[in-house]
């Protein structure tokens, strides 16, 4: 059994360890607040146990308990056997049904960032320098991806060889964002905004989550959840 790790405060981690940026104006103020009061404070909400399973579990194992370290669990304790990761941890405590269901599939997540055109893969996860958590004009969070130069170059020369067509951004080949190629990649980044139809902190969460993913790096393959249930 690995140690129980102590994490650091979520609002220090979170401040040490990504770039956040916030849009300027009042709105953008505002949810800059809303964002500290989010992640500051003591892990809450319920104790659960969560496990995972997959091929690569033990190979796996250290990069999920730097995502475990990272997203503010209380008094994690992780367990790690063939085939198979443990984690016993306090949620947050925002809101457990949605911490619930969100924090162990980011966990489990592979992280693997691509854009397509069709069938074709124009960038793969090398090509990823960074990941920031920005606030849109109206507050909304906004995941964006810095990209490597020749990465954009490859974006902008599928979009004149099919300027009808659309480019995906998808992370473990799930389609997040559909692009026409309406116009050329002017600047080294992709956005990832959520639908505006999913309510405000779940994008949030969503947000937070995929910029851990990307920070921290790919897993060597993706995870399965296979049971999350309350622990003592």
């Amino acid at each position: 059994m690995s140690p129980s790790l102590k994490p650091r405060p979520k609002i220090a981690t979170l401040f040490m360890t990504l770039p956040i940026l916030f849009g300027g104006g009042l709105m953008a103020a505002v949810a800059g607040l809303a964002l500290v009061a989010w992640i500051g404070g003591e892990a809450t909400g319920e104790r659960v146990e969560i496990v995972l399973e997959g091929e690569c579990a033990a190979a796996a194992a250290p990069m999920v308990e730097q995502r475990v370290a990272q997203i503010g669990l209380g008094e994690p304790v992780i367990d790690v056997v063939d085939g198979g990761i443990t984690i016993t941890a306090t949620l947050p405590g925002q809101d457990d049904a949605v911490e619930r269901a969100s924090i162990p599939q980011m966990l489990a997540s592979a992280g693997e960032l691509t854009v397509t055109q069709g069938e074709e893969v124009l960038i793969s996860h090398d090509a990823v320098e960074r990941a920031e958590l920005q606030l849109g004009d109206a507050g909304e969070a906004i995941a964006v991806v810095i990209i490597a130069e020749a990465a954009q170059e490859r974006m902008n020369v599928a979009i004149d060889a099919d300027p009808e067509g659309t480019l995906q951004i998808r992370m473990d080949g799930t389609v997040l964002v559909d692009r026409p190629s309406i116009g050329r990649v002017v600047e080294q980044e992709l956005r990832i905004i959520d639908d505006a139809e999913v309510p405000p902190d779940l994008r949030m969460r969503a947000a937070i989550d995929r910029v851990l993913v990307l920070t921290l790096g790919p897993l060597p393959c993706s995870l399965s959840v296979a049971s999350v249930t309350a622990s003592q």
